[in-house]
């Protein structure tokens, strides 16, 4: 075993990928999110700048409302809506890059027919209560200019390089597309898909701190975890959690228990909602 992770996890919905393996991972912790302002929370992203701080939002909309969450406690403590005008808004996704900027994820393409997906991003805003609108907004255009439907934004830590994945049903794979090093505001940023191909029905992902690995979120408890130092991916395998009503998101914290281990939290869609404290290894 190379090294450790702690996860915890968000629960409620239902699950539209067959069933993983049962887990026998023991749950450590938990506490309940019983605000009814986020019943479907589609991403959640752990502060890079305030402790035991993430950001989550709703799935859809007509602007991105962003909400602050106390991890110990499940209490919103912050609401930030950005001042953009979005009427086919499908937000599902939620990134913080290292140097504390939030990545919104306006990716949702359910029936293949949006072209103005974009990334919406501004300052951390912590536990304030506003509007943001000092922001910027990146257009996304996909090869051929063929609409894919994506709820996975992974932001690499050295560099900051964007990362999609596309969520896809039955046997068909996802594929991982990458942006450009500098995106381009109010303008299409041209999506470049990789050789790269994961499972369906991915829901989110996200990087390990050091950047060395990626774990991807699936619909049905499952987190596949591959190694990112070779091209493609080198897959590590898979770990099952406990049966969650319907896993959504996987965020990475950079806070550390003891040497080798890592947090991670992993959100469901629903109100109320537990998080969940799992210990998991990474083979």
């Amino acid at each position: 075993m190379r090294h450790a992770i702690l996860v915890l996890a968000l629960v409620a919905g239902l699950t539209d990928v067959g069933p993983a393996q049962a887990s026998t991972l023991p749950i450590e912790q938990s506490c309940n999110i019983h605000d009814s302002r986020v019943p479907e929370s589609s991403g959640l992203a752990v502060s890079r700048l305030y402790p035991d701080l993430a950001y989550t939002l709703n799935d859809g909309g007509k602007h991105p409302v962003v909400y602050a969450v106390r991890l110990s406690s499940c209490t919103v403590v912050g609401v930030s809506s950005v001042q953009a005008d979005i009427p086919d808004m499908d937000t599902e996704a939620i990134s913080v890059a290292s140097n504390g900027t939030v990545w919104v994820g306006d990716l949702g393409d359910n029936n293949k027919s949006r072209h103005d997906t974009s990334l919406i991003s501004f300052a951390e805003p912590g536990m304030r209560t506003g509007t943001i609108t000092n922001f910027k907004r990146d257009f996304i255009r996909y090869p051929n200019d063929k609409p894919v439907d994506v709820e996975t934004l992974m932001l690499r830590p050295s560099d900051g390089q964007v990362f999609l994945v596309s969520k896809t049903t039955g046997k068909t794979k996802g594929a991982v597309y990458s942006l450009p090093a500098v995106l381009a505001p109010n303008k299409y940023n041209d999506a470049t898909k990789t050789s790269q191909s994961v499972k369906s029905g991915i829901s989110d992902g996200t990087f390990t701190p050091d950047g060395h690995d990626v774990m991807l979120r699936r619909k049905n408890d499952t987190i596949y975890i591959y190694r990112t130092t070779t091209w493609p991916w080198t897959s590590e395998g898979h770990e099952d959690t406990p049966d969650l009503a319907q896993p959504e998101s996987i965020s990475v914290s950079l806070e550390t228990s003891e040497p080798g281990r890592v947090h991670v939290y992993v959100g469901s869609e629903g109100t109320p909602s537990p998080i969940q404290k799992l210990r998991l290894k990474i083979p």
